[in-house]
């Protein structure tokens, strides 16, 4: 696709759709607060979904000039969605809920793909301060201060989860290597250890490629034991990605990179496979992988795997975002996601492209946490694949002389 210099120029403000893209994080935010704050109040749980929702239907005109074969993706992986909706084996509302956790954020990489650099530039920025935020509320609350009650964002939606010491028991961290009392853990603002860990190690993978603010080291180290008391592994490995692949790319080259990452990968892998709580995450993806490849390889459907179903004690198979996706979609949904994980790592640092390693963290993190796919401490991060794939296919267009260096706006 051919892209005139003309029809990409744009004036530094944000358009409808980085405005949205902006309402959609605050109203994440806000959410969470509003349910511990008014848990009377139905509907809230649809409060940023609705958001998300607009937000996609403001980029309509913007897809026209978007990477063709991208679009093409994400509206594979949707079609072969609604298909696991289509065999679900569970009823609507649940259905409902599986299918909008795997769909949402291919949503958000769609709208990651049309925003201008000064919106992304801006969005970055905004999901840092959130991350800082955040990161403050971590400290007070590791003081044994709680402004926000845990316990009544737990209940709203499921009123049998245990509570252990005033806090629902998933703020603990069981580790068979220490072998000691249960870990607790930071949960923020949003009120959930592991999506807390998203939001702080998210906003430290973007600070570290924000050069140009203010009081950076100090906002980094604030947000990286903020990060390290959520014990998220989705945050650790968002951050780790985001700092560590680039810099290796540029020290030894893709394929020692490769070399040397693998076996470290796998063997930090297998380790914490059955450590503690880690041990639910790689059943959910094992268990989702092996259903990808049952009834003819297209998947058994929805309502096999995924939190909602064990919150109802229907599986124990779990914690697994792309599990969920694995199993309802089957092997194209495989597919799709190994294309993505090599096309972005082939990609980092092209034309600066660290957003590369941002996306690689988050398909990393959607493999083994269920919590990739909550929109209160997730959407700057799945737009960052966005970002990184319109970067990708930019900088092929610059070195092939369809689009000038430099015109993208």
């Amino acid at each position: 696709m051919i892209i005139s210099a003309d029809s990409r120029e744009t004036s530094e403000k944000l358009g409808l759709t980085g405005l949205l893209a902006v309402a959609a994080m605050f109203a994440a935010v806000l959410q969470t607060i509003a349910i511990a704050l008014q848990p009377g109040v139905p509907g809230l749980t649809l409060m940023d979904d609705a958001v998300v929702v607009v937000l996609v239907v403001s980029i309509f005109f913007r897809l026209a000039h978007a990477p063709g074969w991208t679009a093409y993706v994400v509206a594979v992986w949707m079609m072969f969605m609604v298909f696991g909706a289509v065999r679900s084996l569970v009823e609507p509302g649940i259905t409902f809920i599986l299918f909008r956790q795997v769909t949402i954020p291919a949503l958000l990489v769609l709208v990651g793909l049309t925003l201008t650099q000064y919106e992304w530039r801006r969005i970055v920025r905004i999901a840092i301060w959130i991350g800082i935020v955040n990161a403050v509320y971590m400290i007070v609350e590791l003081l044994g201060v709680r402004i926000l009650d845990p316990v009544t964002l737990a209940t709203y939606d499921r009123s049998h989860l245990p509570i252990r010491d005033g806090v629902p028991t998933y703020y603990f961290y069981y580790s068979e290597f220490t072998g000691s009392e249960p870990f607790f853990r930071a949960g923020g603002m949003v009120l959930n250890p592991p999506i807390a860990g998203l939001v702080t190690g998210g906003a430290l993978a973007l600070l570290w490629w924000t050069k140009d603010f203010r009081n950076r080291k100090l906002f980094m180290l604030l947000l990286a034991v903020s990060t390290a008391f959520t014990f998220g592994r989705g945050g650790i490995l968002v951050a780790a990605c985001a700092i560590a692949l680039p810099a290796m790319i540029r020290g030894l080259g893709k394929f020692w990179t490769i070399v040397i990452a693998s076996p470290v990968a796998y063997l930090i892998g297998t380790q914490l496979a059955d450590d503690g709580n880690s041990s639910i995450h790689a059943k959910g993806l094992i268990d989702g992988l092996r259903f990808s490849v049952e009834s003819y390889g297209f998947g058994m459907g929805f309502g096999v795997t995924g939190n909602a179903l064990k919150a109802l004690r229907r599986t124990w198979s779990s914690e697994s975002l792309l599990g969920i996706a694995f199993a309802a979609g089957g092997i194209v949904a495989v597919l799709i996601v190994a294309a993505l994980l090599a096309k972005l790592f082939l990609t980092i640092s092209q034309g600066g492209n660290w957003e590369a390693a941002v996306g690689i963290g988050m398909i990393v993190a959607a493999l083994f946490s269920e919590s990739a796919g909550a929109l209160n401490g997730t959407i700057p991060l799945w737009l960052a694949m966005g970002v990184a794939l319109r970067k990708a296919y930019d900088y092929r267009s610059s070195q092939t002389g369809l689009l000038a260096p430099g015109t993208r706006p």
